[in-house]
C-alpha cells in the first residue's frame, strides 16, 4: 500500500472489524454465562482475537441444535461473525438448551 490515504483507511477498517469481533466474542461469553454459569468451556476464549469461538459441543448436542433449531455446524467451533448481536441471545439460548438436554453426551 503505497498510498498513505488508502493505508490509513485500511488500518481504520481493520481496527473497526477487530472491535466488532471482540464485542461479539464478549457478548457470546457473557450471554452463555447467563444461561450456563458453571460451564467452563463458555467462559474461556473470550480474550482471543480470532473470529472462531471454541465451544466443544458433543455430537449429540450438535445434532440436537440442528434438528431442534436448524443451527448447523456448531460441534467444536463457530465463526463469531456469523451471529449478529441481535441474534446472540437466541443462539446462546439454543446452545444452552442443547447442553442441558444432552448432558451425558
Amino acid at each position: 500500500l503505497g498510498n498513505e490515504e488508502l493505508t490509513t483507511k485500511w488500518k481504520q477498517d481493520i481496527n473497526l472489524i477487530s472491535l466488532d469481533i471482540q464485542a461479539r466474542r464478549d457478548l457470546f461469553v457473557s450471554t452463555m454465562a447467563k444461561y450456563l454459569p458453571n460451564q467452563v468451556p463458555f467462559a474461556i476464549g473470550g480474550e482471543s482475537k480470532t473470529i472462531f469461538m471454541r465451544i466443544g459441543l458433543s455430537s449429540a448436542q450438535n445434532v440436537y441444535l440442528r434438528e431442534t433449531f436448524g443451527l448447523y455446524n456448531w460441534a467444536h467451533h463457530f465463526n463469531i461473525m456469523t451471529v449478529d448481536a441481535d441474534r446472540m441471545e437466541y443462539v446462546c439460548k439454543c446452545i444452552s438448551d442443547a447442553v442441558l438436554s444432552c448432558p451425558d453426551s
